[in-house]
């Protein structure tokens, strides 16, 4: 699931521009992302938007009906061009999309959870919350929602060697021993995915992200906060 950026507003700029545009090949999105929008990482919000379902996949890119409704949510918001999205974002700034433009982060909110894996994904903390350490929700991930944990958590090496953790009947070693789950997960998921949980209101504002090596990560300073 390919949602590698930690500000989610960027997933909406491929739907500003096709629903101004119409239908774009990969490369002319990259192109008006990059230069009316001022956007280095176009490819990741282009994928980001495929994996939402905001995007129809082919050579030419149009909205899906969900990418339409978030055009119209958008422009109800005032958000009908690339710039004007650009602004949102820079008036959010260090805040949340939450704190700041709410009727945006309910739109992503609802988009993330049209996902089904991600949909497990919030289902597991919300069940583990209100406050628990990561190694908690890996122990949730990986007893109920063990594909989940492969294909959202793992790095590609990682994933290999977690299935055969859990092939071999010897899943505990996922969550109880540190030196192996800081192997096999991905260090973005510590950054980008809570930066992305925390801006549309499922993460708590105080929960702190890691933006380090993954071997100075120390999960018992830095618990999740799932909102209410």
């Amino acid at each position: 699931m390919r949602l590698s950026l930690a500000q989610p507003l960027n997933y909406l700029a491929p739907v500003v521009a096709v629903d101004r545009y119409g239908p774009l090949a990969g490369d002319e999105l990259v192109d008006v992302l990059a230069e009316e929008y001022g956007f280095g990482a176009g490819d990741g919000a282009r994928l980001g938007a495929l994996t939402l379902g905001l995007l129809e996949r082919g050579d030419r890119h149009s909205l899906t009906d969900q990418g339409d409704l978030a055009a119209t949510v958008l422009r109800g918001s005032g958000v009908s061009t690339l710039a004007e999205l650009d602004a949102v974002k820079q008036a959010v700034g260090r805040s949340t999309v939450v704190e700041e433009r709410e009727s945006l982060a309910i739109l992503l909110r609802n988009c993330f959870e049209r996902h089904p894996g991600f949909r497990l994904l919030l289902d597991a903390l919300r069940k583990e919350g209100p406050s628990f350490l990561f190694p908690d929700l890996l122990r949730r991930l990986v007893h109920e929602y063990p594909n989940v944990f492969l294909s959202t958590f793992c790095t590609q090496a990682g994933r290999t060697r977690a299935r055969e953790l859990i092939e071999a009947g010897r899943t505990s070693r996922l969550y109880e021993e540190e030196a192996v789950w800081k192997d096999v997960i991905r260090t973005n998921v510590l950054f980008n995915f809570v930066q992305q949980l925390k801006h549309v209101g499922v993460l708590a504002a105080e929960t702190r992200s890691h933006s380090g090596k993954i071997s100075e990560y120390d999960a018992a300073a830095k618990p999740w906060v799932v909102l209410d």
